[in-house]
């Protein structure tokens, strides 16, 4: 997946078979803050890992939709993105406890 522009607001990858999300903001892993992404959706795709410094300054995101992967864990950033109201899980191995705030 090639890096994306500082205009979108709505990115939907889902259905394409992504095993990684490297790479997605840029190869220096350009700040969420300068990338102003509100929605994110990979749902259905081979994703095993999320890397945590792909979503650690994501301070605008409010939509994140992991749904339908092969996660087995997140990375605890999530947690501290300030806007992020809905998550999509369903349909990974998620282990251990994850609490709504």
């Amino acid at each position: 997946v090639e890096g994306i522009g500082g205009r979108v607001q709505v990115l939907d990858v889902s259905g394409n078979r992504i095993e990684s999300l490297e790479g997605l903001f840029g190869v220096d892993y350009r700040p969420f803050s300068e990338v102003k992404l509100k929605e994110f959706r990979a749902r259905g795709n081979k994703l095993k890992l999320v890397p945590a410094k792909t979503f650690g300054g994501a301070i605008e995101l409010t939509l994140l939709d992991l749904s339908d992967n092969d996660l087995s864990d997140l990375p605890s950033v999530l947690g501290y993105l300030p806007q992020l109201t809905r998550i999509g899980l369903e349909g990974n191995c998620l282990r251990g406890n994850i609490r709504p705030r």
